[in-house]
């Protein structure tokens, strides 16, 4: 069995050559015409004397051309660190020098246009099917550089790929060729599997859905919800609509009804990072449920002292081979990742997700978990969407503030079912109602700018 997605997709191009495979607006390309032209590309590439193990970063909007790049950093046998199309020019420069990459590869005006950078030298020891750099969102802290292996990764997209059982008939959508749920569900599982793959372009993508017709679909939530925002009126249900995959974040459980009511299946649920890879999946969201772990991933849950949830820890047969550090040694492949989540896990095995470790709050004592709040307030009938989060009051002390979304409630009402349905401790020190919500660059769910928020309205009062 191959090792290697280069080698995988020649085999499909070989046994397929006049496949149509990707799409991209008018373009088309066979995997054979991919690969032929990731040789061009490689040919370009090796002018640059470029040494196997170095980085070249990608900073390129979502296009075949991008495919065409990634395919030739990795026929030189160099790391790619593809990049987020987007971040800010500043960002992406502190990623690129971070891993010391000497090449930014990007467009303009339809070319693709190579960038120098620094010469790094590294010294850190590489694997020789080290294969690409990627950055983590960053919930944990600062963003961390995270380095894949050829094998590691074809093994995860061939897991996704038998979970979901496709097979050549697959039609993938796609908005972004960088985002993990977007490349672990649906591009590479959906190639691998013999399928086509549309590259939908900016204010496409409804477009794409109604004449294309996929079957497979990820999204993150914060991209998912501005999708509905432009959904166009009378949209009919495509019934050759196999999987929409909601990824690297809850969306609230209003949304998730609204997604059934809208589209007319459910939609499906899948937990991972990007250090691990995917790790559970559920195919009918429900609520904080993410799903049961997949084949081969291993879970140790170390429970919380008076509660019934606790912290994860995940090892993956797909996880990174550590964290890039320049100059050291690659942290342990096969160690146990800790996820920071707490969550709580049934006797069938299902996880719920109850909150980050670091978003867990105490009142008088007692732990509260955000996520069992919020699910509390979103099972309320005139509330939409709710975030539980604690902000230091300045006296060593920190206050909790409920933000939520829906009808015009009185504070009275909403302590009472919080009191009625929950910990009966709980006790919001403020209240604010939303009609939107901020989130960070990776589509999450942004507690800091919710803390930064109440602060502002207690200055204005």
């Amino acid at each position: 069995m191959s090792t290697s997605l280069l080698s995988e997709l020649a085999a499909r191009a070989a046994a397929e050559p006049k496949a149509i495979a990707l799409t991209c607006g008018e373009d088309v390309l066979t995997l054979s015409q991919l690969l032929q032209a990731a040789d061009r590309m490689a040919a370009r590439l090796a002018i640059e004397a470029l040494q196997p193990g170095e980085r070249v970063a990608i900073w390129m909007q979502p296009s075949l051309s991008y495919l065409i790049v990634l395919l030739a950093v990795w026929k030189t046998a160099c790391i790619a660190v593809p990049i987020h199309e987007g971040f800010p020019e500043t960002q992406v420069e502190d990623m690129a020098r971070e891993v010391g990459a000497r090449l930014l590869v990007v467009t303009q005006a339809g070319s693709v246009l190579f960038q120098h950078r620094a010469s790094s030298n590294h010294s850190m020891p590489l694997p020789a099917d080290a294969a690409l750099v990627a950055f983590s969102s960053g919930t944990g802290g600062r963003a961390k550089p995270a380095l894949h292996s050829h094998a590691r990764m074809l093994r995860a997209w061939r897991a996704t790929m038998q979970l979901l059982a496709m097979d050549a008939d697959e039609v993938g959508l796609v908005t972004s060729l960088v985002a993990p749920s977007q490349v672990n569900w649906v591009l590479w599982p959906v190639l691998l599997a013999g399928g086509r793959v549309v590259i939908s372009r900016a204010g496409e993508f409804w477009a794409d859905f109604r004449q294309q017709r996929p079957t497979r679909i990820a999204s993150m939530p914060g991209i998912l919800k501005t999708l509905f925002d432009t959904a166009p009126d009378g949209l009919e249900p495509n019934p050759r609509l196999r999987s929409w995959v909601c990824a690297g974040d809850l969306p609230s459980s209003e949304f998730q009804r609204q997604f059934q009511v809208r589209l007319g299946q459910s939609l499906g649920i899948a937990y991972g990072l990007v250090e691990a890879g995917p790790c559970s999946w559920t195919p009918v969201a429900n609520g904080r449920r993410i799903g049961t772990l997949l084949p081969g991933v291993e879970a140790r849950f170390e429970p919380d002292a008076g509660t019934d949830s606790g912290r994860l820890l995940l090892r993956t047969p797909w996880q990174m081979l550590g964290y890039w550090r320049e100059g050291s040694e690659l942290d342990t492949a096969d160690c146990w990742l800790d996820t920071g989540d707490i969550v709580r896990i049934d006797g069938a095995g299902m996880l719920t997700h109850l909150s980050r470790d670091k978003d867990v709050l105490s009142f008088g004592g007692f732990k509260v978990i955000p996520g069992t709040v919020e699910s509390v307030m979103e099972s309320h009938p005139h509330i939409r969407r709710a975030a539980l989060v604690g902000v230091p009051n300045g006296t060593d002390g920190v206050d909790c503030v409920l933000f939520w979304e829906g009808d015009d409630l009185p504070d009275a009402e909403l302590r009472q079912w919080i009191q009625r349905y929950s910990h009966a401790w709980v006790r919001p020190d403020r209240m604010h109602r939303l009609v939107s919500w901020p989130t960070t660059r990776a589509g999450k769910l942004d507690r800091d700018s919710l803390r930064a928020l109440d602060k502002q309205r207690a200055t204005s009062l």
